[in-house]
């Protein structure tokens, strides 16, 4: 269980077992979660997962008590099951891990990583099945009880990335969403949102003192490789952001500073499930090839 966890801390994810619909929209809830209004947090889900369990796991990436980036990992969310009526109102829930491991910046030492379990934490999705104009926003609320403190917050919508959440969502569009990880380097990953010729990409990594830390970024598509017919890979280039903000466990969120940190590049294999991740933060420069962890889900 403990290694389960672990690699499906790299990116912290969630899923459901919604693979089987021909749809993803609104069936799926694979995506970035989030709230307009308090741009700088969100929660993560992907899957399935790739060992074909089904199970739903997600991440909070947020804030500590210091401002700093943090997240958590929830990677086996039960009870949650395919909906088929005409409104959906799902409840999963599950346990919570912190994890803490190898500094980005230096090599990989596998002992260095820490599992501990932290809380409980769940998420319920509700809206429509089944509407062909997606007219009422799906929303999803969660709640986590983390080391004491309680945390709950509603009203999350999927974030779009590129126009990926309007009626004419293409899943074959959207082909490298899921969870990324080096399956020799348990414990960390980045967690992919893509439609079309924009990636949204957090890295979940750790920081010089061993804790878990994240960066943001936004990668466009190289030209002229976007759409070019029979490409090996396809190649996405973009800044990366360091952010703070109000701790996940106060009321209320600001974002306090969003600073350029250095540059990401993602190359995607369009056969098979491998990638190439390049990134720097304040001239430290990492280089990774990374496997596809969580199932397509179309």
């Amino acid at each position: 269980m403990k290694r389960f966890v672990a690699a499906l801390v790299l990116a912290g994810a969630a899923a459901c077992a919604w693979a089987q619909q021909e749809t993803r929209f609104p069936q799926d809830y694979q995506g970035l979660w989030w709230n307009p209004l308090q741009s700088g947090w969100g929660v993560g889900v992907f899957g399935p997962s790739a060992d074909g369990s089904n199970a739903m796991a997600s991440v909070l990436f947020a804030y500590g008590a210091d401002g700093r980036p943090t997240w958590y990992i929830a990677p086996d969310l039960r009870h949650c099951a395919p909906a088929s009526t005409a409104s959906v109102s799902v409840t999963c829930g599950g346990t919570i891990y912190r994890t803490s491991g190898s500094w980005y910046g230096a090599p990989y030492i596998a002992s260095s990583l820490v599992v501990r379990e932290a809380g409980q934490w769940s998420v319920s999705f509700t809206g429509p099945s089944s509407d062909p104009h997606y007219g009422r926003t799906r929303e999803m609320s969660f709640g986590a009880t983390i080391d004491g403190a309680a945390l709950h917050r509603d009203n999350l919508v999927l974030q779009d990335i590129a126009g990926s959440a309007v009626a004419a969502f293409d899943p074959a569009a959207s082909q490298f969403t899921g969870m990324w990880w080096d399956p020799d380097e348990n414990g960390w990953g980045v967690g992919v949102f893509h439609y079309r010729g924009v990636v949204f990409a957090v890295l979940f990594v750790y920081n010089a003192t061993r804790q878990p830390t994240w960066f943001a970024t936004v990668l466009r598509e190289s030209v002229p490789m976007a759409g070019a017919p029979g490409s090996l890979y396809r190649q996405f280039d973009g800044p990366l952001f360091d952010t703070r903000g109000t701790p996940w466990f106060v009321p209320g969120f600001a974002l306090t500073q969003a600073r350029h940190a250095g540059t990401a590049q993602l190359i995607f294999a369009t056969a098979g499930a491998g990638a190439a991740l390049t990134y720097s933060v304040d001239g430290v420069s990492v280089t990774k090839t990374l496997r596809r962890l969580s199932a397509q889900v179309h």
